[in-house]
């Protein structure tokens, strides 16, 4: 193939915004520096019977991650929120399945059937949405855009609840040092 036609492909994939290396770039920093983020933990046990909690992960007063755990009597849910400039970039959401309670005897994390749905975003919109069957989705239409919808939605409730400025005023002796708080809000 020749020199033009490369770089005429080359173009044409990164002006149709799939290009995700910025995002999984984004996505390896902040794992890297997870401990140096001052954490604030909320716990949600009005989501499960079993209990769960969201974690906001922050540099300064922005956060860059927000992980949510819903634990339940037949499995998990993880979702993690990654952040650029206070906007999401990666959506990465995993469903543990268990065939068994875990709380059985016979219960073996050999047993566990895992789903995972991964949305990435640029300039707050998807370009590319891999689904829980594993195929990777960039068209947008009706599917795309009202999944879209909902974890934006999604993200914007959590990172509302792990708003600085909401903290300040719901929790007495809240101080922005790299400190864990255990919170719990009734109704939330």
């Amino acid at each position: 193939m020749s020199y033009l036609k490369v770089c005429c492909l080359l173009l044409v994939f990164y002006q149709s915004g799939t290009d995700t290396r910025h995002i999984m770039e984004r996505y390896r920093k902040i794992n890297a520096g997870i401990r140096t983020y001052r954490q604030v933990v909320i716990d949600t046990e009005e989501r499960s019977t079993e209990g769960g909690a969201v974690t906001g992960y922050f540099s300064g007063d922005s956060i860059v991650l927000i992980v949510e755990d819903v634990y339940g009597e037949m499995g998990k849910k993880r979702t993690e929120i990654y952040y650029d400039q206070g906007t999401p970039v990666f959506i990465y959401t995993r469903d543990y399945h268990y065939n068994i309670p875990m709380y059985d005897s016979s219960f073996s994390s050999k047993n566990i059937r895992i789903e995972e749905d991964r949305a990435y975003f640029q300039k707050g919109n998807m370009i590319k949405w891999i689904n829980k069957k594993k195929v990777p989705l960039t068209k947008r239409d009706q599917l795309f855009t009202n999944h879209e919808q909902q974890v934006l939605k999604y993200a914007t409730r959590l990172h509302t609840r792990l708003n600085p400025s909401s903290l300040h005023s719901t929790v007495s002796g809240y101080r922005p040092f790299r400190q864990t708080w255990q919170l719990s809000y009734p109704g939330m």
